[in-house]
């Protein structure tokens, strides 16, 4: 769907960085997953006409190896099982991004 991506200036094992995504309700939970070291999000359901629940709220959030991190608020609508559309909130502003998934 879409790729998290933090940097960080520091060298070395220090700046290595990881990624968390938090649900932000029961319903959220495990219809996404994110890859803690490349912080590619994924769908953790199969998405079919027949759903009613379509948003899903995130916290994503990416910590170095000296435990500095940094969150930002992701919301994902599912439009169509075919089209997705993900609203990534950075810093309290809302941009749209159109991501096509194969499913």
């Amino acid at each position: 769907m879409f790729t998290a991506k933090a940097s960080d200036r520091d060298a070395g094992p220090y700046g290595v960085v990881r990624y968390q995504l938090t649900p932000t309700s029961e319903a959220d939970v495990g219809a996404f997953v994110i890859d803690e070291v490349t912080g590619d999000v994924t769908s953790g359901r199969v998405f079919n006409s027949s759903a009613t629940y379509r948003s899903f709220q995130y916290r994503v959030t990416a910590t170095d190896a000296g435990r500095l991190n940094s969150t930002v608020g992701a919301i994902i609508k599912v439009h169509d099982v075919r089209l997705m559309s993900c609203w990534l909130g950075v810093e309290g502003v809302l941009a749209p991004l159109l991501v096509k998934v194969k499913l």
